[in-house]
């Protein structure tokens, strides 16, 4: 019975060999093999669960047959196991242990994970549509932008709000209704003034958003900052400074705030609110023109937008 495991487990006999000659500690363990003729490996420890089945004949099928065939064989080359052991098995109620996948049905088929997927994310799109589309409040009379901006004096106090970066104090300057086309939009996640101005857009009005300065003229944003170029020097260039803007806007609310954002490019505006300037106790502050006629740092107008017209739409 020693000899076939006497090959698998050579190399631990030169290990188990010197205790089996030395007493103490060792000779409980060493002991069993003696009398059992079974190498150490297996007669002891975590595997005497493996081998006693042997020993007693009594083995589950799923060893006595498939992948495990090739282990039952020397057992029962060595009388360990009764010819016939895996026909007997073969023959039981209870069939062999299969290995790998069947064929996916019903809820794990892939048609009806494509299709669960499929409606998963389009939740998450009307979700977010839900979530970020503003609500209007109303319908407006056409935007008329042939007209200039009206700005009149306030008497409305300075107020606070909070702010994620801290309370901010607004000192109003000016009321300020305008309309006009937009030009080009841009939004801001990450700069400085973002938590107080998600968007700027420049804002065109009187004859700019007509012919023949509505394809001749160009306009860009950058930094806070706006640009416009033409080709055309025949067109009346202090017109075009005087009649278009770039406008930083602080949403009054979070639908304002959802609605200034959904303006763009082409879209006929108007916008009530106040020009401000704004400060925190830090030294934080941002003052507005007050004037359409300046240029470069200081000449955007900074607004307290509580009202936005987009189309016939209005949102306050």
């Amino acid at each position: 019975m020693a000899c076939p495991f006497r090959r698998m487990v050579g190399p631990f006999l030169g290990i188990v060999g010197p205790f089996r000659r030395r007493v103490g500690p060792f000779r409980g363990i060493v002991e069993p093999f003696r009398s059992a003729g079974l190498p150490p490996a297996l007669a002891v420890g975590p595997f005497r669960g493996i081998v006693e089945p042997f020993r007693s004949k009594a083995l589950p099928p799923a060893l006595a047959v498939g992948p495990f065939r090739g282990i039952v064989e020397p057992f029962r080359g060595m009388g360990l196991l009764p010819a016939g052991t895996d026909r007997q098995f073969r023959g039981t109620d209870r069939p062999p242990a299969r290995l790998g996948f069947g064929k996916p049905s019903g809820l794990h088929s892939p048609r009806v994970m494509n299709k669960l997927w499929l409606a998963f994310l389009a939740i998450v799109a009307l979700g977010y549509w839900g979530f970020s589309c503003p609500r209007a409040s109303g319908s407006g009379d056409p935007v008329d932008w042939t007209g200039e901006p009206i700005q009149e004096p306030t008497e409305r106090p300075p107020f606070e709000i909070d702010t994620r970066k801290g309370r901010i104090t607004f000192d109003p300057r000016a009321s300020f209704d305008i309309s006009a086309v937009v030009a080009s939009d841009e939004h801001y996640r990450f700069d400085d003034g973002a938590f107080l101005v998600p968007v700027d857009l420049v804002m065109t009005w009187g004859k700019l958003p007509e012919e023949p300065y509505k394809s001749k003229v160009d306009y860009g944003q950058m930094t806070r900052y706006y640009f416009w170029r033409t080709d055309h020097p025949d067109l009346d260039l202090h017109y075009i400074q005087a009649h278009s803007a770039n406008m930083h806007m602080i949403p009054a609310d979070d639908n304002v705030r959802k609605a200034l954002l959904k303006a763009g490019s082409g879209d006929p505006v108007r916008v009530r609110g106040f020009l401000v300037n704004v400060k925190r106790d830090d030294g934080f502050y941002w003052n507005s023109s007050l004037t359409r006629e300046d240029d470069g740092p200081g000449a955007c107008e900074l607004v307290w937008v509580e009202e936005i017209q987009i189309g016939r739409d209005v949102y306050r």
